[in-house]
Order: structure tokens, then sequence, then C-alpha cells
């Protein structure tokens, strides 16, 4: 039994120093091939700009770039109110694209 577990172990260890997970989920991944990520939280409310000053950062590292107070950016998603959103639409274009998958991150470096 020991031993089972020392060459899991190990097994896990060489495979996370490579870099690449083998195991059946990451394959099945792997093959659905062409796939969309959408970055699309509150970072998008102001676009890159606030209070006259615009960012030199990417939209998602907008609220650690120094140029909006964090309490000012954590209170933005009240203003987040994405009316004009056709998840068909989105999707449709995904599809004829050649896309086999979607994910949408509404969360990424903004902590």
């Amino acid at each position: 039994m020991g031993l089972l577990v020392l060459m899991q172990t190990a097994t896990g260890l060489l495979q996370r120093k490579s870099g690449k997970r083998i195991d059946v989920e990451m394959k099945r991944w792997r093959e659905y091939g062409l796939g969309q990520f959408i970055h699309w939280g509150v970072y998008a409310i102001p676009g890159g700009q606030w209070k006259g000053k615009t960012s030199t950062y990417a939209a998602e590292w907008f609220r650690t770039s120094g140029l909006i107070i964090q309490n000012e950016y954590d209170n933005l998603y009240k203003q987040f109110n994405p009316t004009a959103f056709h998840a068909e639409q989105w999707a449709k274009q995904a599809k004829q694209m050649g896309a086999r998958y979607l994910i949408f991150t509404t969360k990424h470096h903004d902590g």
C-alpha cells in the first residue's frame, strides 16, 4: 500500500513539473480544440478610464492599478446592468468561428 501511494505521489509530482496534465478530463478538454474565453467583469464599466485619467493597464488589472480607490472599484458592481447582452447571439457567433466551448471570466486579477 505504501509503495502505491509513493508511486502515485511521484507520478503527480512529475505531472505537475512537466506542466502537462494527462488525466481523462484534461484529455477530453484538449480534444474540444478551439474555445473562447470572455473576460467581462465590473472592469468593463470604467473602460480603462477613471475621473479623466486613462489606465495603462489591461482592464482586468484596473482595480490594482492605483488609478481607482479600491472601495470605489468594489462598488462598481451596482452599475453593472448588461441590458444589451444577447447570450444567444454571442453563442451563435462563437460557434460560427469554430469554438466548441465558451467560458465567461467575471473576476480575474481584480481580486
